[in-house]
C-alpha cells in the first residue's frame, strides 16, 4: 500500500506539471500483481511523453545533425515535433568539430566561421609584413618620445610625444627617422599587394566551401527560382472571377523557360551582333525557344499576397489571448472567449481564401507582383538562371554577356535564384520600388543624425577627461581611469547605436533577409567604427586646440594612449559579454520557472498561446548580422590605427581568435536551430571587407602628414590608395570565377517530390498565411515516411496528432497538455484499461473535451487508434465498468454526429432503423481496405485481391458498399457466401501445395522432438473443460435481475481479451462475409489435408515422421470431442448471449474498429512466450456473423521446447474450422 501510495503520489504530480525534462529514464519495477505491471507501463509511457510540445520543440530546434536510424539507442524510435515538423533526436557537436560539418545549419554559419579566420588572417598578414617591421623600428631606433620628467621641465608636455610603454612602440618615437618613415611606406604598400591576393584566395575557398555546403545539405532553394515584376492588370479572355492565375502562370512559365545551357551561348551571339532595343531580347529567346521542343517541369507556383490585414489579425488575437490570460472575472472570460473565437474565425476564413486553387480578382488584387516559381530539377535552376542572370556593366565588359529578360503581357520579368524560404520578409513584398525608395532616403538622413549625436556625446566624455586631466596634473592613474571610462562609454554608445540603426533597417522594407542584413551590417560596422575610430580622432586632432597635432596624438591621455585602451577593452570585453551569453541564461530561468509552475491553468496565465511558449522554451537565435558587423568593425579600427599603434594589430587579432571559439561555442551549444541566409550574404561581406585596403593607405597618408616634420605628401601611400579602390569597385567575384574556375561536381539529379521531405523547411511552411495547413501536411507526410519504414514512434505520432496547429488559438496549451492525456492516460479508462487503482486521475475538463471533440479527423483517430493502443499495453478488466459503458456510449454518440447518422431515441447506442454510414464513401473504405491487407501474406493477400474484384462487381449498379442496415445483415452475409461458395472452392484449389507440404515437413520435425504430446493434450483439454465450468459459473443466469446479469456479461466480456479480439474481428457486414468466406476457403484446405498428407508420408517413408503424424491425429480427435462439449455449452447459452453480441457487434461495427487480422484466425503476436516458465497461451478464436455466438476458450500448453508459431496457428486453425462446421450444422438443425 506504501508503494501504491507512492506512486500515486509521483503520477499526480506528472500530471500537473507542464513541461518535463527527459533526462533520465524511467525505471520499471518487477511485481508480482499483473495490476501493478499494468500500471507501471503506463505510468513509463505517461513519463516518457509527458513534455509539453514547448519542450519537444526546444529539442527539434536544437543545434545537431538529425539522428540516422542506424544512430539510434537499441529501443529508441525516431520522433518529430508537431510544431515545426521537425525531428527531435539529434546528434551533440563537439566544439573542435569541424566547420564544414554545420552545413546542415547552411552555408551561412560555415561561411561566417570561414570569414572570422580569414579576418584573423588578414590582421596577422598585415602585422607579418608592415607591423612588425614599425614596432621593431620604433623601439629600437626611435629617440623622439621624453619622459613626463623631461619635458615638464621645458613645459612642452602638450607639444611632444610622452614616452610610455604605449608611445615607446609607437610611430611617434621615430618621427625625425625620415629613411625609416619612407621605408615604412613601402612596406604598407606591399601588405596591400599581399592582401589582395589572399582577398582572392579566400573567395576561392568560399566557393569551394559553397559547392561542398550543396553537395552536404539539398534545400528547396535549389529547386526554385524568384520572378518579380508579374503584372496583377493584364488582359484575359475567359471568366475573371473564376480565373486560376497559379496555373496561367506554371502554363506560361513551363514553355518560356526551357532554356538548354548550349541555347544560353547561341542567345548571346545574337545578342552581341545586333543592337537592337530591349523588346528584342525577347525576340531572341522566342528563336532559341522554337529550337527546345521539351517543356520546363515545374512543381508549382506560389503567388506573394498583401499580408498586412493578415498580419494584424494575428496581433489583435495575440493581444486578445495575452488579455484573456490575466483575465480572473469568469464573465469577463466568456466574452473573451466569444471574441477570440469570432478573431480566429475571421483569420482561418482570411487564409483558407488565400490557400484555396482558384484565384478570384480579390486576391489578384492584393497580388504584390513576386511569385515563387518550384522546378522538379536543380539542373534546371542552374540553367535558367544563368540564362537570365542579371549582368552589370563592368561584368558584361569582361564577360561579354547581357542581361536577358523574359516578357509576360507586355512587360518584362527579373528572374534569379529565390533566397532560402526562411529569409524572405513576406510582408515587404508588398511594397513597390516607388515606395522603397522614398522610404530609404529618408531613413538616411535619420541615421546621419543619429551618428551626429554620437559625435555630440563623444566630444562632451572629452572634454570632461581633458578638463578633468589638467586639474589632476596628468596624474597617470588618473589618466588611465579616464581613458578606460571613454572605452566603456563608447562600448554603451555601440549599444545604443546598433539598437537604432536595427529599428532604421527594419524600416526599409527589405524584401529579403540578405538584403536586410547587407543593410544593417554596412551601418552598424559604419557606425562602430565612426564611435569607435573617426569621431575620437576628429574630436582630438581638428576640434580641441590644445596643442599641435604630434602632441594630441602621443601626450599624456592622447589619442595613442586612448585607442590602445579601446583595443584591449574590446579584447575582453566583447567576448567576455558574447560567451556569458545572457540571453541564453534568461531563457533558461523561464524555463525552469514554467517546470515549477506545475498546473496548467496558471501557465496559461503566464503566456498566451502557444507559438509564445515555443519562444520561451527555446535557445536564442544566433545574430548573424550583429556579430558580421563586430568583425568588420574592429578590422577597419584596426587597421584604421596601425600605422600609429601597431600593437592595435595584435590585440585585434587575438580579439578574433577568441571571437572565433566564443561564436563557435554559441552556435553549437546555446543556439537555435534557424537556417541562416545563404552563402551570399559573407559574399557582401567580403566586398564591404575590401574597402579596409584603402582605408589602412588612407590612414597612412594621414598620420604622415601629421607626424612628419616635412609638408609632403606620402606618394605611396597615395598610390596605395588608387589600388585599394579598383580593388574594391572591379566584380571581383567574376575575376575570381576567371582565374580559379572549378569544375561542377556531380549534378544532383533527384527530383524536388523526391526530396521535398528531407528539407528542414520549404515556402509554404514559412509564408505565413499557408504556415499551418503546409506544417501540418507536412508532418502527416512524413509520420507516414517513417510508418512504411518502421522508424516512427507510434505513441509520439498518436499524441501529434492531436495538437492544435494553430498557434494563436484560445486555449492551445491545455488543449495540447490534454491531447497527451487523451492518447496516453484517458484512453485506458474509456477502452478497459484499470484505471480506478489511484494511479491516474484524469480531470472533468479533459472528459469534457473528450466528448465534444470538434474536429473529424481528432475523432477518427481516437476510434482507429483504441486497438492498437490495448494490444500494445495488455490491458485488463476495467472495475469501474459503469463509467467505461458512459464514456463508449458518449463517443459512439459523437461519432454518429460527426457522421450525420440517425441513433435510436430509445436505444442511443444503436442506429435508428434505415439509417447507413452514408457519409463513409467507397474510397475511403478501399484505402483502409489496401492498408489493411499489406500486413497480410501473399495468399492472403490474393484472396482479398479476388474479394474486392467480385464486391466491385457486385456493387457496380451504384449501392454502397456499406449502406447496410441493422436488420438486412445477416441475409445480405448469407447470400453472399451462397454466391461465392464455388468460387472460393475453386480458387482454393489452385494454392501451391508446396509451401504446405513445407510446412507440414516443419511440423514433423518439431513432432519428433514431443514425446507428451498426447497426454499434455489431454491435461489441457481438461484445463480448457474445468475453465468452461467456471464461466458457466460466473454467467449463471439469475431469472429476477435480467440487468444486473447482462451488465456482469458485458463486464466479462469488456474486461477479458474477448472484448479485444471481438473488436478486432467483428466489423462491417462485408468485412465478416470476407470472413466467413475466407473460412470457407479454410474448410477447403481441411479437406485436402489427407491427400496432403498422404503426399508427405510417401516422400518421407519414415516411422518417425508417421508417429508424428498419429499423434497429431489422435490430438485432433480429442480436440474434436471437446469442441462437441463446447458446442452443447455454447447451445445451453444461446439465448442469453444473442442479444448481447448482436449489440455489440453494431457498436463496434458503427465505430468502424480496424481490420488487421481478417485473414488468418491467429497471428504469432498471440502467442505469449514466458521464458522463465518454458510456457505459452495458445488463444483459440471462436466468432461467427451478427447471430452466430462468439466465444473464446483459452488453453494453457505446457512444453519443454518452443514450438513453430506458424505451423501451431495454421494447425489449429484447421480444429477451429473443423468446429466451426460442427456449429454451423447444429445452427441449421435449430
Amino acid at each position: 500500500m506504501r508503494e501504491d501510495t507512492k506512486y500515486s503520489q509521483e503520477e499526480k504530480k506528472d500530471q500537473e506539471s507542464c513541461a518535463t525534462k527527459n533526462d533520465q529514464p524511467e525505471i520499471i519495477k518487477t511485481y508480482t500483481s499483473v495490476e501493478q505491471v499494468i500500471l507501471s507501463k503506463i505510468r513509463a509511457q505517461v513519463k516518457e511523453q509527458k513534455a509539453t510540445p514547448g519542450t519537444k520543440n526546444k529539442q527539434a530546434t536544437g543545434v545537431g545533425k538529425d539522428k540516422l536510424p542506424e544512430e539510434l539507442a537499441p529501443g529508441e524510435q525516431i520522433t518529430f515535433c508537431g510544431c515545426c515538423a521537425r525531428q527531435i533526436q539529434k546528434t551533440n557537436l563537439p566544439l573542435n568539430v569541424d566547420t564544414i560539418e554545420l552545413a546542415f545549419l547552411g552555408s551561412a554559419y560555415v561561411a561566417y566561421l570561414e570569414y572570422i579566420k580569414f579576418a584573423a588572417r588578414l590582421i596577422l598578414t598585415f602585422f607579418l609584413t608592415s607591423g612588425f617591421f614599425n614596432l621593431l623600428t620604433n623601439s629600437a631606433f626611435g629617440v623622439d618620445c621624453q619622459s613626463p620628467a623631461q619635458l615638464s621641465k621645458s613645459n612642452q608636455q602638450n607639444m611632444e610625444c610622452v614616452k610610455n610603454w604605449v608611445t615607446e612602440f609607437s610611430l611617434g618615437n621615430k618621427r625625425s627617422e625620415k629613411a625609416l618613415m619612407t621605408s615604412q611606406s613601402f612596406f604598407n604598400l606591399f601588405s596591400i599587394i599581399i592582401c589582395i591576393i589572399q582577398f582572392q584566395k579566400f573567395r576561392y575557398q568560399i566557393r569551394l566551401t559553397e559547392e561542398e555546403c550543396d553537395e552536404r545539405e539539398i534545400n528547396a532553394a535549389d529547386y526554385s527560382i524568384l520572378v518579380s515584376d508579374i503584372p496583377d492588370e493584364f488582359t484575359y479572355e475567359g471568366d475573371i472571377e473564376n480565373l486560376n492565375y497559379e496555373q496561367l502562370l506554371k502554363e506560361y512559365f513551363s514553355k518560356n523557360l526551357a532554356v538548354q545551357q548550349k541555347q544560353n551561348k547561341k542567345a548571346n551571339q545574337r545578342d552581341n551582333n545586333s543592337n537592337k532595343d530591349s523588346n528584342s531580347n525577347n525576340s531572341n529567346i522566342a528563336d532559341v525557344l522554337k529550337e527546345q521542343p521539351k517543356e520546363t517541369e515545374i512543381v508549382s507556383v506560389g503567388l506573394c499576397f498583401d499580408l498586412k490585414k493578415f498580419k494584424e489579425i494575428e496581433n489583435n488575437l495575440n493581444q486578445l489571448n495575452q488579455k484573456l490570460s490575466r483575465c480572473k472575472d469568469e464573465k469577463q472570460k466568456a466574452k473573451l472567449h466569444h471574441i477570440i473565437a469570432e478573431v480566429a474565425k475571421q483569420r482561418d476564413n482570411f487564409s483558407k481564401d488565400y490557400t484555396t486553387v482558384g484565384e478570384n480578382r480579390y486576391k489578384i488584387n492584393n497580388f504584390t507582383g513576386y511569385a515563387y516559381v518550384i522546378l522538379q530539377y536543380e539542373d534546371d535552376q542552374e540553367r535558367i538562371t544563368e540564362f537570365y542572370e542579371d549582368v552589370e556593366y563592368f561584368a558584361s565588359l569582361i564577360t561579354g554577356k547581357k542581361s536577358q529578360k523574359l516578357q509576360f503581357q507586355d512587360k518584362f520579368l527579373t528572374i534569379e535564384p529565390a533566397p532560402d524560404p526562411n529569409n524572405i520578409f513576406w510582408l515587404n513584398l508588398r511594397h513597390t520600388q516607388g515606395e522603397l525608395l522614398v522610404r530609404r532616403s529618408a531613413l538616411f538622413f535619420i541615421t546621419l543624425l543619429l551618428l551626429g549625436g554620437c559625435l555630440g556625446l563623444l566630444f562632451s566624455f572629452q572634454l570632461i577627461q581633458m578638463k578633468v586631466g589638467a586639474e589632476a596634473n596628468k596624474d597617470s592613474v588618473i589618466v588611465t581611469i579616464l581613458s578606460f571610462s571613454i572605452s566603456v562609454s563608447i562600448i554603451i554608445l555601440n549599444l545604443s547605436v546598433q539598437i537604432g540603426i536595427q529599428f532604421i533597417a527594419e524600416k526599409e522594407a527589405r524584401p529579403t533577409k540578405i538584403g536586410y542584413y547587407d543593410s544593417i551590417v554596412i551601418k552598424q560596422a559604419f557606425g562602430h567604427f565612426l564611435n569607435t575610430s573617426v569621431l575620437l580622432f576628429i574630436i582630438q586632432v581638428f576640434i580641441y586646440q590644445d596643442g599641435d597635432g604630434y602632441g594630441k596624438l602621443f601626450k599624456a591621455g592622447g589619442l595613442a594612449y586612448n585607442m590602445n585602451s579601446i583595443f584591449m577593452t574590446n579584447m575582453i570585453v566583447q567576448n567576455l559579454v558574447q560567451g556569458i551569453n545572457i540571453p541564453f541564461y534568461v531563457s533558461k530561468s523561464i524555463r525552469k520557472g514554467f517546470m515549477k509552475v506545475g498546473n496548467t491553468e496558471h501557465l496559461q496565465k503566464l503566456v498566451g498561446n502557444q507559438e509564445q511558449l515555443n519562444q520561451y522554451f527555446e535557445n536564442p537565435i544566433f545574430n548573424l548580422y550583429n556579430n558580421y558587423s563586430i568583425v568588420i568593425s574592429s578590422v577597419f579600427s584596426s587597421l584604421f590605427y596601425a600605422p600609429v599603434i601597431p600593437f592595435a594589430l595584435v590585440w585585434t587579432f587575438f580579439q578574433l581568435v577568441l571571437k572565433y571559439w566564443v561564436d563557435k561555442h554559441c552556435i553549437i551549444k546555446q543556439s537555435t536551430l534557424n537556417v541562416g541566409p545563404n552563402i551570399n550574404l559573407c559574399k557582401e561581406m567580403i566586398e564591404n571587407l575590401e574597402y579596409a585596403l584603402p582605408l589602412y593607405c588612407l590612414s597612412n597618408l594621414i598620420f604622415f602628414v601629421y607626424i612628419s616634420k616635412s609638408n609632403e605628401y606620402d606618394s605611396l601611400s597615395i598610390f596605395g590608395i588608387f589600388i585599394g579602390v579598383i580593388h574594391a569597385i572591379l566584380p571581383m567575384e567574376l575575376l575570381n570565377e576567371r582565374i580559379y574556375p572549378i569544375e561542377s561536381s556531380c549534378s544532383n539529379t533527384k527530383s524536388y517530390e523526391e526530396m521535398r521531405l528531407t528539407f528542414i523547411t520549404d515556402y509554404d511552411r514559412e509564408n505565413p498565411i499557408k504556415k499551418l495547413a503546409a506544417i501540418k501536411k507536412h508532418y502527416k507526410d512524413l509520420k507516414q515516411k517513417a510508418k512504411r519504414e518502421k522508424k516512427l514512434d507510434v505513441n509520439c505520432s498518436e499524441f501529434q496528432d492531436s495538437i492544435d496547429f494553430s498557434q494563436t488559438s484560445s486555449s492551445p496549451i491545455i488543449k495540447n497538455i490534454q491531447a497527451l492525456k487523451k492518447e496516453h492516460v484517458a484512453r485506458p479508462s474509456i477502452f478497459g484499461a484499470r484505471y480506478n487503482q489511484g494511479e491516474i486521475q484524469v480531470s472533468q475538463a479533459e472528459k469534457n473535451y473528450l466528448q465534444n471533440l470538434d474536429q473529424d479527423e481528432n475523432q477518427k483517430s481516437l476510434l482507429e487508434g483504441k486497438d492498437e493502443f490495448q494490444s500494445q499495453n495488455g490491458f485488463g478488466q476495467d472495475q469501474d465498468q459503469i463509467q467505461c459503458q458512459q464514456n463508449q456510449n458518449n463517443l459512439f454518440s459523437n461519432y454518429c454526429k460527426n457522421m450525420n447518422i440517425a441513433q435510436d431515441e430509445e436505444n442511443p447506442n444503436q442506429l435508428r432503423n434505415g439509417a447507413t454510414l452514408e457519409n463513409d464513401t467507397q474510397q475511403n473504405y478501399e484505402k483502409q481496405i489496401k492498408k489493411q491487407t499489406s500486413l497480410l501474406s501473399a495468399e492472403g493477400q490474393q484472396q482479398y485481391q479476388y474479394i474486392q474484384e467480385e464486391l466491385r462487381n457486385k456493387n457496380n449498379s451504384g449501392s454502397s458498399s456499406r449502406q447496410l442496415s441493422r436488420q438486412s445483415t445477416t441475409q445480405v452475409v448469407n447470400e453472399q457466401k451462397k454466391l461465392k461458395q464455388d468460387d472460393y472452392l475453386q480458387e482454393s484449389q489452385n494454392i501451391d501445395l508446396q509451401k504446405i507440404q513445407i510446412d507440414f515437413e516443419n511440423l514433423n520435425q518439431k513432432l519428433r522432438s514431443k514425446q507428451n504430446t498426447e497426454s499434455t493434450n489431454t491435461e489441457h483439454l481438461t484445463n480448457g473443460y474445468n475453465e468452461i465450468n467456471k464461466l458457466d459459473e460466473n454467467f449463471k443466469l439469475d431469472e429476477s435481475p435480467q440487468n444486473q446479469n447482462n451488465s456482469k456479461y458485458l463486464e466479462m466480456i469488456s474486461s477479458s481479451k474477448t472484448s479485444d479480439l471481438l473488436q478486432h474481428f467483428i466489423q462491417n457486414s462485408q468485412k465478416i462475409s470476407q470472413l466467413n468466406e475466407i473460412y470457407n476457403t479454410s474448410d477447403n484446405l481441411s479437406k485436402n489435408f489427407d491427400e496432403v498428407k498422404t503426399q508427405q508420408q510417401e516422400s518421407e517413408m519414415k516411422s518417425s515422421s508417421k508417429k508424428g503424424l498419429k499423434s497429431r491425429e489422435k490430438a485432433l480427435s480429442q480436440q474434436k470431442k471437446n469442441s462437441k462439449m463446447q458446442d452443447q455449452y455454447i447451445k445451453r447459452k444461446r439465448d442469453e448471449e444473442n442479444k448481447q453480441s448482436l449489440h455489440l457487434s453494431e457498436l463496434f461495427f458503427a465505430e468502424d474498429i480496424q481490420f488487421n487480422r481478417s485473414v488468418t484466425p491467429f497471428s504469432p503476436s498471440d502467442i505469449n512466450f514466458n521464458n522463465s516458465s518454458k510456457s505459452y497461451k495458445l488463444k483459440q478464436e471462436l466468432f461467427a456473423s451478427n447471430k452466430q455466438q462468439q466465444q473464446i476458450e483459452t488453453f494453457n500448453f505446457n512444453s519443454d521446447t518452443e514450438v513453430n508459431g506458424e505451423s501451431i496457428i495454421y494447425n489449429q486453425s484447421i480444429q477451429n474450422m473443423n468446429q466451426q462446421t460442427a456449429r454451423k450444422s447444429q445452427y441449421q438443425h435449430s
